[in-house]
């Protein structure tokens, strides 16, 4: 009974860890290109006034999308190492998304591919660690 609980998890996780990755992904793929494309006016109030409320947002999805997959990952350590396989799959795909636009790259855009390569990366890393932070306790 024990086994197939697991086994049940597992798949459980690796199908909502699929899910959850492509909606966090499909998130980043839509605002990529209209951030890539915005001037200096914008870029700099994005830096000041709105970067805490964005970095804010993305991560209650992050938690948000992470929630219910906790609960399939309890005592069950393959489920948390199966979560990581599609969230390192999609996380890639989104790090590199700001690199393949065909425009042509300033100095804004550099700067603006690496904040956004940042944002996304710290996103799955945390999708990725985050299961393994917690505690089983009950």
């Amino acid at each position: 009974m024990n086994i197939m609980r697991k086994i049940l998890q597992c798949i459980g996780t690796l199908v909502y860890s699929t899910i959850a990755g492509y909606l966090l992904w499909l998130l980043f793929y839509w605002i990529t290109p209209y951030i890539m494309g915005v001037g200096w006016l914008f870029f700099l109030l994005y830096v000041f006034l709105v970067g805490g409320l964005i970095a804010g947002f993305i991560g209650s999805i992050n938690s948000i999308l992470l929630t219910p997959v906790t609960f399939l990952m309890n005592d069950n350590i393959l489920a948390k190492i199966i979560n990581t396989f599609p969230f390192l799959f999609f996380g890639y795909s989104a790090v590199i998304m700001p690199w393949k636009l065909e425009m042509d790259y300033g100095f804004l855009q550099y700067l603006i591919g690496i904040s956004l390569t940042i944002t996304f990366l710290i996103s799955f890393i945390s999708m990725i660690i985050a299961p393994f932070n917690i505690t089983d306790k009950e």
